[in-house]
C-alpha cells in the first residue's frame, strides 16, 4: 500500500510537471532555488573572452609591478597607467614611456632603453641569487643614475 501511494505521488508530480502546473507544495519563486539546481540551459553562458582579457590585464600588471620598469617608473606615471581603460591605451603608454626617456628622439634607436636593458641583463647575469639580479641589493648601484 505504501509503495502504491508513493507511485501515485510520483505520477501526480510528473503529470503536473508535464502540464506546467504547480503543486501546492511547489512555489513559482525561483529566487529561493539553490544555484546548483538551476536549469543548465537557463544559466548564463560564461564569457570566454573574459579569461583572455584577464590574462592580458595580468601581462600589463606584470609589466608595471614585476619587471625592471617598476624601478624607474614615477608614481605619477604609475597612477596614469592604472587609470587606462583599454589595451590600445596601455600599449601607447608603454611606447610613450620609453620615447619620453629617449635622449635622441630623432634617431631610430632609443639609447636610454638599450642601456637600461643592458644594465638589467648585466645585473641578472652577475647578481642573481634565486631571484633576478635586478631585484637584488646590487641593482640600485646599476640603475640609480638612470631614473627619469
Amino acid at each position: 500500500m505504501l509503495v502504491s501511494l508513493r507511485l501515485l505521488q510520483v505520477a501526480l508530480v510528473l503529470c503536473c510537471a508535464a502540464n506546467g502546473q504547480l503543486l501546492p507544495a511547489q512555489s513559482s519563486d525561483t529566487t529561493k532555488a539553490a544555484p546548483d539546481s538551476q536549469d543548465p540551459l537557463q544559466r548564463p553562458v560564461p564569457n570566454k573572452n573574459h579569461d583572455a582579457q584577464k590574462k592580458e590585464l595580468q601581462q600589463y600588471s606584470k609589466w608595471l609591478k614585476d619587471t625592471p620598469v617598476s624601478v624607474i617608473i614615477t608614481e605619477e606615471e604609475r597612477n596614469a597607467f592604472l587609470k587606462l581603460s583599454n589595451n590600445a591605451e596601455r600599449d601607447n603608454f608603454i611606447e610613450q614611456f620609453w620615447t619620453h626617456r629617449d635622449p635622441t628622439p630623432d634617431t631610430a634607436e632609443n639609447e636610454y632603453k638599450e642601456e637600461y636593458e643592458r644594465r638589467v641583463a648585466y645585473a641578472n647575469e652577475h647578481f642573481s641569487a634565486g631571484v633576478p639580479g635586478w631585484k637584488t641589493d646590487s641593482w640600485p648601484n646599476l640603475h640609480h643614475s638612470w631614473r627619469a
